[in-house]
């Protein structure tokens, strides 16, 4: 019986992890200071970098929402200098926005395209099972209505995330925030 409800959850969870894929070529658009720049033409921009592994080490990707490793994945791995705005003849900050259906990422890249800090939300993303069961247990008969997912990356202070959670009895309704390890906050 035991074997029967795990498989049960594991299909469960492997069909949201499915719904939720999206390839580079579904990602509607970048804009890099205000100009905007269609992903689906400029694959060359995204190259494997060591010089964001920091932000790419503090992804957890057993732990996140794929869509969200996705998107991070992409921001890690742009090349700012493939820009047309790049300039390396000054010291300059670049503020390039990422985004898709489900998120969004504004990401600063110092000169030599190091991530300094981002800022990212994304909307109706697969809750953690455990933050899941958090909430229905303090609120029972409560619906989930829907999600957002807030995290914030500096590279000193690495990673800060939340979630806000709105969930409905009736005519009554609340919004719930919680820390990535599911504390109340």
């Amino acid at each position: 019986m035991i074997n029967l409800i795990l498989l049960f959850i594991s299909a469960f969870t492997m069909s949201l992890i499915n719904a939720q894929e999206t390839s580079i070529s579904e990602i509607d658009s970048v804009v890099i200071n205000d100009q905007y720049s269609v992903v689906k033409k400029d694959k060359k921009s995204f190259i494997t970098k060591e010089l964001n592994f920091n932000y790419l080490a503090n992804i957890k990707a057993n732990e996140e929402p794929f869509i969200v490793v996705q998107l991070e994945r992409l921001v890690a791995n742009f090349d700012i200098k493939t820009s047309s705005i790049y300039d390396n003849s000054e010291v300059a900050t670049y503020n390039v926005v990422f985004k898709n259906s489900q998120g969004r990422i504004v990401a600063t890249y110092n000169n030599e395209g190091k991530i300094l800090s981002t800022v990212e939300k994304y909307k109706d993303v697969v809750i953690p099972v455990n933050l899941g069961i958090i909430i229905f247990k303090q609120f029972p008969g409560w619906a989930y209505q829907s999600s957002t997912y807030l995290i914030s990356y500096t590279e000193n202070n690495g990673f800060s995330k939340k979630y806000k959670i709105k969930i409905n009895k009736g005519n009554h309704k609340k919004t719930l925030n919680f820390d990535s390890h599911g504390k109340s906050i």
